[in-house]
């Protein structure tokens, strides 16, 4: 797809109280993004200036929708960590990932309380990658 497309838009998964989940196959490759900061359209920038930075994910549930998923801070590393107890080196289009928000940690300088997750990840069968099997162009 060229910069000019339209991106599709998908529902965003929310994780609104301990127990929320979402469990689905990854349907695209991943995608970086600079975050925006909560509730805003406004680019979020860490204190040195460098931008804070997301994955989107898009997962096709059971009932067949797609919805993403944007991992950043506490989610991300426990996606990470998902990725790297599956034996795997990224996460791949035709995996299946479920995220669970699990707990909630203690709030810092009067702000709100962290959501904490856990996920698992199992990868495609087959070991599929997110990569082209070739940098070969396909004429």
């Amino acid at each position: 797809m060229s910069a000019l497309a339209p991106s599709p838009r998908y529902p965003t998964a929310k994780f609104p109280q301990v127990g929320s989940r979402i469990k689905g196959v990854i349907t695209q490759p991943t995608e970086d993004r600079q975050a925006k900061k909560f509730g805003t359209e406004i680019l979020d920038f860490w204190p040195d200036g460098q931008p804070v930075m997301q994955t989107k994910i898009v997962l096709k549930v059971a009932d067949g929708t797609e919805h993403a998923v944007y991992a950043k801070g506490k989610m991300a590393n426990a996606i990470t960590k998902a990725i790297v107890t599956a034996g795997a080196t990224d996460l791949a289009v035709g995996g299946e990932l479920e995220v669970v928000h699990h707990a909630v940690g203690e709030a810092k300088a009067g702000g709100q309380p962290p959501k904490l997750y856990e996920a698992t990840y199992t990868p495609p069968s087959g070991g599929g990658s997110q990569e082209w099997p070739d940098d070969e162009p396909p004429w």
